[in-house]
């Protein structure tokens, strides 16, 4: 009986999340990037919608529910670099996983201290205030950053090696 050579599957899929997220070498990793700064525009622009008071009077709950569906995403995309990340810790105190990161806790917070979950609930506009310009800035950060790297010619982790 032989033993086979090839990698276990989950390392076989952390491998290929890997070269996705985190290579700008491949197809996949550039239209990976590609989707990544479009979902990162687009959220920026919904918060600064959302900003405009009158605006915000007709169409809170869209742009309310938007805004969650951009957290859930940059959530799975955080969760789905550290899984891949041949180093979870060294990658989330990184410079990339602490923006990552970042980018997503202003609207976690602010179910905590702006009482946000129901869209329509009264919660404090300076609060909401708050929360919106931080999430618009370090989504803006974030994609920033993307944009330095990729223009660089660097990867933001270093590539998975798995035997």
């Amino acid at each position: 009986m032989s033993v086979s050579a090839t990698a276990p599957p989950h390392q076989s899929l952390r491998k290929k999340l890997n070269e996705v997220i985190f290579g700008y070498d491949t197809r996949a990793g550039r239209m990976f990037d590609v989707c990544l700064i479009i979902l990162i525009t687009l959220s920026v622009i919904a918060v600064l919608i959302d900003s405009i008071e009158s605006i915000n009077l007709r169409f809170h709950t869209p742009l309310y529910i938007l805004e969650w569906a951009f957290t859930a995403v940059f959530t799975v995309e955080y969760s789905l670099r550290l899984y891949c990340s041949p180093s979870r810790w060294r990658y989330m105190f990184s410079f990339y996983g602490l923006v990552d990161l970042f980018t997503i806790l202003p609207t976690y917070f602010s179910l905590f201290f702006c009482g946000r979950l129901v869209p329509d609930g009264n919660t404090d506009p300076a609060c909401d205030a708050y929360f919106s310009c931080t999430q618009a800035h370090q989504l803006h950060w974030r994609g920033q950053c993307i944009d330095h790297s990729a223009a660089a010619g660097k990867t933001q982790d270093i590539p998975l090696h798995l035997q």
